[in-house]
């Protein structure tokens, strides 16, 4: 079993992030925190602190207990850009074994960091779906 953390938006013809994350667990793989089916925080979040700052926290321990992290990299993805510095920090200071991967990053807005020797880019689910864990 692999424990797998998701990042960004991900919905086009090919699946949805709620429907690649079944498709993992049917698959016996753990998803170590579902932030999309989570209720909707209040906005803005730093007026909002007794809701934005354990859901902050659950997100960072979330990652920081995945064995992979899956960014789907669209426009405004503040956040999911902060949870695949986590990824890719904890990979180059605690566990070198960690995957980080970018799909699909080449259409898009890029980051400096997609050419990390740390991180894997793909073209698409079907690179993910040829990683030996799936």
């Amino acid at each position: 079993m692999t424990k797998l953390y998701l990042a960004g938006k991900l919905n086009n013809a090919e699946t949805s992030l709620g429907g690649f994350a079944a498709e993992l667990e049917d698959r016996g793989h753990a998803i170590t925190l579902k932030w999309w089916e989570l209720p909707k925080l209040p906005t803005p979040y730093l007026a909002n602190p007794v809701t934005s700052a354990p859901a902050a926290e659950d997100m960072v321990n979330a990652v920081l207990d995945a064995d992979v992290c899956v960014l789907f990299p669209e426009d405004n993805i503040l956040g999911a850009m902060g949870e695949f510095a986590i990824a890719l920090g904890d990979k180059v200071t605690t566990r070198p074994d960690k995957e980080v991967i970018v799909v699909s990053p080449f259409e898009k807005r890029q980051s400096v960091f997609y050419a990390h020797p740390g991180v894997l880019a793909v073209a698409s689910l079907t690179e993910v779906r040829q990683r030996p864990w799936y």
